[in-house]
């Protein structure tokens, strides 16, 4: 026999080896002896060579060098290393081992406290171990080690070794001592029944990790007789016989509590901050081995850029169930105003993962309570914008006027982010002088669109007609600021409405007074004064232009064209100055919009809802 003994019947326990047959006349001949000697050989070269292959699996599973650990084991093989040695198949599995109707009913009782606790006893391919379950009072389960040991602590003849232990244990005999008799159970037994000497009562449940490893099998039956067992798993993908490993099998619990995503909220009526907490993931839910379910939930950016806003996930609720039911704590970026979408995913009680937005997970999270400290209370909104783009509308090419056209529409989009339905934009289109008489057309100098509904200012701008400058010096600007301001009421007590006047454009404005050949306004239109009564009437004169660069070259008129344009874009742009390739539209916007007003420190979380109300239609 290979050294396994009978099973009963006539069946060797070890080799498989059939014991008798057919009875056979007379005596055994040599040619009998050496054919059942063969048979013998190859049946135990057989069981050794699963074994190994056995072994080899687990090997993959738990990411050790399966080259060297084939080239170790065909050197305790009997019959020799046999070619082509590679891991077992993988069992195929049944779920029904993985979340037996038992363990789902302990794990349920543990979770709402009808049990104290559940003893694991764990059969891994390494060690053998007593895990203690236990549940904290939101029902997320928790295991501490009451006990485990090395196999070859337990029981004799097993190997120090971890590639000759993992075979003996898979049920290779090879070249090594022999360990696999009545000792081995014993010992087995022995050493659980010291280990739950001191649980008498508890509810056990075992957890074998190598189904079909016959030393394995045999150390399960000896636990179940050693005490009653209430419920069985087989889940082999664990390899680790302690709270890491066993994690999984306790994901499968059912929450206890609603797993709630913590937010601030601000009343789009009275400006008041209040938290608000957000069902994830409810009570009951309850996740299938190896599965995990996601919500997915948009959140909002406050009035100042956020680096880290705070995404924590409470296992119940705040505070009526406490600082210290914290399932996860993420942050991510939130520039202000803005919205990022996020997925939840729940891997099992009290686990949470973020995705998306760039999140990161916090591993040493504060106190609620702490987080929270000096929350904002209330946000006002920024008062109603009148922005009024005086854009000229001539230029050297075709694309430097679409250029200008297409900024005051990104202009517009960024703005209705800040400002929502408070925004009235109107548009002053200006081009060149030209000189009219009797027998010229007149023609308009600027075009007109009072402020109102973004959407229908940027169809009148788009419908306006660029033309070819005609002056490299100076435009009618001007005359177009002489517009502005009869489109910029006259301040009021109790006025709420902020007024900005945005030139965009090239050229300055034309000289008021004649020197040489500059030339001057034909209307004569100072733009010096339309400033000073923009200003009064409480209006902001900021520009996005191409202000004059590098020395004054030419003769005396360019030289005084130069110092001209340094000058008038230096007193328009004295309130702010943008310049195009430079600032973009966003970061024009940002300077424009009116500012929030915010009671308390700014808020550590995301909103749940935006805080601008998009009432009005898209721009474009």
């Amino acid at each position: 026999m290979c050294g396994q003994g009978a099973a009963g019947g006539d069946l060797c326990a070890g080799c498989g080896w059939r014991l008798n047959g057919d009875p056979l006349l007379g005596e055994a001949t040599d040619d009998d002896f050496a054919a059942a000697r063969a048979a013998l050989e190859a049946a135990c070269h057989d069981w050794d060579r699963r074994a190994a292959e056995l072994t080899l699996r687990h090997a993959a599973s738990t990411g050790a060098d399966s080259g060297s650990w084939t080239r170790r084991l065909g050197g305790v093989l009997r019959g020799g290393p046999p070619s082509g040695l590679t891991p077992a198949p993988a069992r195929s599995g049944d779920p029904g081992e993985l979340d037996p109707p038992a363990w789902r009913e302990m794990l349920a009782d543990l979770v709402h406290g009808r049990l104290p606790e559940i003893l694991l006893v764990v059969l891994g391919a390494d060690r053998a171990g007593l895990l203690r379950v236990s549940a904290d009072p939101y029902g997320v389960p928790w295991v501490t080690d009451a006990g485990s040991a090395g196999w070859q602590d337990i029981a004799p003849g097993i190997a120090a070794d971890a590639v000759q232990r993992a075979f003996q244990l898979a049920g290779g005999i090879g070249t090594l001592p022999r360990a696999g008799g009545e000792e081995f159970r014993t010992a087995v037994a022995r050493w659980i029944e010291g280990r739950l000497s001191a649980s008498a009562g508890r509810c056990v449940a075992l957890l074998r990790t190598r189904p079909g490893w016959p030393l394995l099998e045999r150390a399960a039956s000896a636990v179940r007789d050693s005490c009653s067992v209430r419920a069985e798993v087989v889940a082999e993908a664990v390899t680790e016989v302690d709270a890491d490993g066993v994690r999984a099998l306790l994901r499968t619990a059912p929450l206890r509590c609603d797993h709630t995503l913590l937010m601030a909220y601000a009343d789009p009526r009275t400006g008041r901050v209040r938290l608000e907490q957000r069902v994830l993931f409810p009570a009951g839910e309850r996740l299938r081995p190896g599965a995990s379910t996601t919500v997915s939930v948009t959140v909002h950016g406050g009035v100042t850029d956020n680096a880290a806003a705070a995404l924590p996930v409470l296992v119940g609720r705040y505070p009526e169930d406490g600082d210290g039911a914290l399932a996860s704590l993420h942050r991510v970026p939130l520039p202000a105003l803005t919205a990022v979408d996020l997925t939840f995913v729940l891997r099992g009680p009290g686990e949470v993962e973020v995705r998306g937005g760039e999140c990161a997970a916090v591993r040493t999270p504060p106190r609620i309570s702490d987080l929270l400290a000096g929350m904002v209370r209330r946000i006002q909104p920024p008062p109603a914008l009148r922005l009024i783009c005086v854009v000229e509308m001539s230029g050297a090419a075709p694309d430097e006027t679409a250029e200008r056209v297409r900024f005051v529409g990104e202009l517009a989009d960024a703005l209705m982010a800040h400002q929502g339905g408070g925004l009235r934009l109107g548009a002053l289109g200006y081009y060149d002088h030209v000189a009219q008489n009797r027998y010229r057309n007149r023609r308009t100098l600027v075009e007109k669109k009072a402020p109102g509904r973004p959407a229908d200012t940027l169809a009148a701008l788009g419908g306006w007609q660029p033309r070819p400058q005609q002056r490299d010096g100076v435009s009618s600007l001007e005359d177009a600021l002489k517009d502005a301001v009869e489109m910029v009421p006259a301040t009021r007590g109790g006025e709420k409405t902020h007024t900005v006047v945005l030139v965009v454009g090239r050229r300055p404005p034309s000289r008021h007074e004649t020197f040489s050949l500059v030339p001057v306004c034909l209307k004569g239109v100072d733009w010096r004064e339309q400033l000073k009564a923009l200003r009064r009437r409480g209006a902001r004169v900021l520009t996005r232009a191409d202000p004059p660069t590098g020395p004054a070259t030419g003769d005396r008129t360019g030289r005084t064209l130069y110092q001209h344009g340094v000058e008038a874009w230096h007193e328009l742009g004295r309130q702010g100055a943008f310049v195009p390739g430079v600032h973009s539209a966003e970061q024009v916007a940002r300077a424009l919009a009116p500012t929030w007003h915010t009671e308390g420190h700014a808020s550590p979380l995301a909103f749940a809802e935006p805080l601008v109300r998009h009432t009005a239609a898209p721009t474009r």
